[in-house]
C-alpha cells in the first residue's frame, strides 16, 4: 500500500504508483466570506459539508457496561496544544464548527478540573436546529458538563456555575475538601466516588449510572493520557492547526507509560488551513 497525496490534490495521474505535486492553479473549493469545511477523505469531490449532519449520522455504539467515548482535541503541526497557556490560539472559525457538531453529539462532556479553569468552560449550549437533532436521537436538548476533580476547590464564580437551571457534574475521590465542595453545593451535582482518585473507569461508571451513553473527553492531556492508557477511548478528534510552536507546551495526551495501539483512520477534512482528522477503535474481530 502507497502513500496517497491528500492535500494539496495532484494535477493529473501516474500509473507509477508516485504522485507528483504540482503548485494548484485554482482553489480546491470556492472562496467564500464565510468558513466551510471540505473532505479529504473519503470522499473529496464534496465541496462543503454539514458536518452536524455527518457528525450526528455516525453510528457510535457503547461497549458493554461502559459509555462511548470520543475526544476533541486541537494542536499545532508540531503537537503542541497551547498558544500561552490556552487552545484558543490555534482554532479558527472551522473548528468551532467541529468543535460544536461534536459537542452536539454528546450526552456529556466530560472534562478536568484544571481544563475548566483555564478555558473558563461555560454551560453547552445547542441551537435550535440541534435540539431537534438530539431529540430524534432520543437525546436531551443539550449535552450535560461534568468534571473531574480531586480535591473540589472551585472558584463559585466560574462561568459554568453561572446559568440558572444548570449544574454540572463534579465527580470527586472520597479526600475531596468538603468546605471547597459546600461553596458549590447549591449550583452543582456533587458525585463523590468511594477512592481518593477518580479513575477513568469509575469516572465513566458513574456517568453510565445516570443514564450517558456517549462521553466526549475534552481533556486535559493528563486525562486523555490516562483514558489511553486504560483503552477506554473509541474515538479520537484532533484537530491540526498551520502552526509550528516548539517551546514546551505539551500534546493532547501525555501518560508516565507508553502505549502503542493502532486505530483506523475515518476521515480527513479541511477549513481554513486547519485538518480535521478523526480515526476509531478498529472493529472487534470474531475469531
Amino acid at each position: 500500500m502507497g502513500i496517497r497525496v491528500i492535500y494539496p490534490q495532484t494535477a493529473g495521474g501516474s500509473d507509477s504508483g508516485w504522485s507528483t505535486i504540482h503548485a494548484p492553479t485554482q482553489s480546491l473549493a470556492p472562496v467564500t466570506s464565510r468558513s466551510v469545511v471540505r473532505p479529504l477523505i473519503p470522499d473529496p469531490e464534496v465541496i462543503e459539508l454539514d458536518v452536524t449532519s455527518v457528525l450526528g449520522a455516525q453510528i457510535r455504539s457503547a461497549p458493554p457496561g461502559r459509555p462511548y467515548v470520543l475526544t476533541n482535541m486541537v494542536s499545532s503541526a508540531d503537537g503542541g496544544i497551547s498558544v500561552e497557556g490556552l487552545s484558543g490560539g490555534l482554532g479558527g472559525p472551522s473548528d468551532r464548527l467541529v468543535f460544536d457538531a461534536l459537542r452536539s453529539v454528546a450526552d456529556v462532556v466530560l472534562a478536568g478540573a484544571t481544563t475548566v479553569r483555564q478555558e473558563r468552560y461555560r454551560p453547552p449550549t445547542s441551537s435550535e436546529r440541534v435540539e431537534v437533532l438530539r431529540r430524534r436521537r432520543g437525546q436531551h436538548d443539550r449535552p450535560a458538563l461534568a468534571v473531574v476533580t480531586a480535591h473540589g476547590r472551585f472558584d463559585p464564580n466560574l462561568p459554568m456555575f453561572g446559568k440558572e437551571g444548570f449544574a454540572p457534574i463534579i465527580l470527586c475521590g472520597s479526600d475531596a475538601d468538603d468546605e471547597a465542595l459546600a461553596r458549590v453545593a447549591d449550583r452543582a451535582e456533587i458525585v463523590r466516588l468511594p477512592t481518593p482518585r477518580v479513575s477513568p473507569s469509575s469516572a465513566l461508571a458513574a456517568l453510565h449510572d445516570r443514564g450517558f451513553g456517549i462521553v466526549l473527553l475534552e481533556g486535559g492531556p493528563n486525562m486523555n493520557g490516562q483514558f489511553l492508557t486504560d483503552d477506554l477511548v473509541d474515538e479520537w478528534n484532533l484537530t491540526i492547526a498551520p502552526q509550528l510552536l516548539a517551546g514546551s507546551a505539551l500534546r493532547p495526551a501525555i501518560a508516565p507509560i507508553e502505549i502503542n495501539r493502532r486505530f483506523v483512520p475515518t476521515h480527513v477534512w479541511a477549513g481554513d488551513d486547519l485538518l480535521f482528522a478523526q480515526w476509531r477503535r478498529p472493529p472487534a474481530r470474531n475469531d
